[in-house]
């Protein structure tokens, strides 16, 4: 099997060609409708997400700029997380905003891949490595000690799946709040999941983020405000409530599954 570092550079040359042959093609077709009298207009670029996105790469810059790493920034060393990486990552967002609207229908794919995400997670929360995550008779609960890191759902990287988890959340609330149809009701059942699971992994960066986000985005995306501080009130609750009763009930199904079964 390849060891952790050749999956992390292959997963990272992949993204790479892939991202960047986008970026240019974009261009390459650009500069072809230009050169053919073409227009191409700027203004998208004023949307509130793009000036976001784009403060966020000059932030960088600025970073990598001051850095005593010196072309290691560039690169971001191993983990490939340098000022190249969030480059990438704005250009190909800045790029996607001009041509796509959202939909309802990529809302409810979120979903359903986040049910599933939830429940790969809630199987290694009892003590299950159903993707082989784990190494041989460890499980979620070996971190640190049996294993270097913490992994847990689809992602693998803890931190990196719960921001993606957090990051569904929001918007599966904001659907909520701007439902078009009352089979949408539906969606508490992976939204449910995913908040629970958000607080019994444990990452507080992430359970900051779903709180201080489901406070400030809901009702600023809402038009009925009183709906959505609701949905942002139930949320709370919900996800207080799921994670002090999950403290006494993970432990006994997690002795079911292992010593009984």
């Amino acid at each position: 099997p390849m060891k952790d570092g050749v999956i992390a550079d292959f997963k990272y040359r992949l993204f790479f060609t892939l991202s960047v042959g986008y970026i240019a093609a974009m261009a390459a077709l650009g500069m072809a409708h230009m050169m053919t009298g073409g227009k191409i207009s700027f203004k998208w670029l004023k949307n509130p997400a793009c000036i976001i996105a784009a403060a966020y790469l000059a932030f960088c810059c600025v970073s990598a700029a001051a850095s005593p790493y010196g072309w290691r920034t560039l690169t971001g060393g191993t983990r490939h997380d340098g000022l190249l990486t969030a480059a990438i990552y704005v250009v190909t967002f800045l790029l996607l905003s001009r041509i796509l609207r959202p939909k309802r229908y990529m809302l409810w794919l979120l979903a359903g891949s986040t049910a599933v995400c939830c429940a790969v997670t809630l199987i290694q929360l009892t003590g299950g490595n159903p993707l082989g995550l784990y190494p041989a008779g460890t499980d979620f609960y070996g971190a640190y000690v049996d294993y270097a890191g913490e992994f847990a759902g689809t992602f693998g990287n803890v931190d990196m799946g719960m921001a993606v988890l957090v990051g569904a959340a929001l918007a599966m609330a904001a659907g909520l709040v701007r439902r078009t149809s009352k089979w949408e009701w539906l969606m508490l059942v992976p939204l449910a999941a995913d908040v629970y699971v958000i607080f019994r992994v444990g990452v507080w960066s992430a359970i900051l983020a779903l709180a201080v986000g489901t406070v400030i985005a809901l009702p600023a995306l809402s038009k009925n405000k009183k709906a959505a501080f609701a949905v942002s009130g139930g949320i709370a609750a919900a996800a207080h409530t799921a994670h002090r009763r999950h403290a006494r009930i993970v432990p006994a199904v997690h002795d079911l599954l292992v010593h009984h079964l």
